[in-house]
């Protein structure tokens, strides 16, 4: 479990549900400037497949919505699940953005469920190249 980029009521939400949670020890904190430069220093200290869950809701532009699903993604395990908040079925900007990480990266994911948020399951390493 990890908590990317918290500030102020998110964190202390965070930290409470951690002492709640009979599994919270297993929970890792990365703080940074931003979830660029955190999801980039996960994965050139060889962090790669080793998440079992990533919840992605922090820039809500596009541009910082695909580059937060694109650096995610080699972190995640296969049959972990990749969440997506803002979705609100592909209408929003945000929605627009993951609709594209979804559609390039479809020969390796697996659609679960959708609301206002997208929940996929991660079914192969990296997505078949064409």
């Amino acid at each position: 479990m990890s908590m990317i980029h918290a500030k102020g009521h998110a964190l202390d939400r965070w930290r409470k549900n951690l002492n709640i949670s009979p599994n919270g020890e297993k929970a890792v904190g990365a703080k940074g400037r931003d979830s660029l430069t955190v999801l980039t220093s996960l994965l050139v200290a060889g962090a790669e497949e080793s998440f079992d869950f990533v919840y992605v809701d922090g820039g809500h532009s596009p541009a910082d919505v695909l580059s937060d699903a694109v650096l995610a993604f080699p972190l995640l395990r296969v049959g972990g699940v990749l969440v997506f908040d803002d979705y609100a079925t592909g209408t929003t900007p945000c929605g627009a953005a993951i609709a594209n990480f979804v559609n390039s990266y479809a020969g390796a994911l697996q659609f679960v469920f959708t609301s206002y948020q997208l929940f996929l399951v991660k079914t192969a390493r990296w997505p078949k190249r064409v």
